[in-house]
């Protein structure tokens, strides 16, 4: 059975996904880097949206992808009963 969650549970769902390695990895760049505090918040949020649309896109591959185009299996997050935001907000 599909998990019922609101719209904030979904996002905080995808936060933790593989999306989540950009919005990780480009803060400890600009730390390592030495990046001011304004520089490391813009890559923060920066990395944080491109996690996001990642994570999107993967979900919406997940669903209407062709797996030889994808090149993997699709259809997983629905057998698996999986929130996404495609699942929340619709087609």
């Amino acid at each position: 059975m599909p998990q019922q969650l609101v719209e904030a549970e979904v996002a905080k769902l995808q936060a933790m996904k593989t999306g989540s390695a950009a919005q990780v990895c480009l803060p400890r760049r600009a730390i390592l880097g030495q990046a001011s505090a304004a520089q490391r918040e813009a890559l923060d949020r920066y990395g944080t949206a491109v996690g996001k649309a990642f994570q999107i896109a993967d979900d919406l591959l997940d669903v209407e992808g062709d797996p030889a185009l994808v090149g993997k299996q699709t259809g997983k997050d629905a057998e698996a009963g999986k929130a996404t935001d495609r699942g929340l907000l619709g087609p």
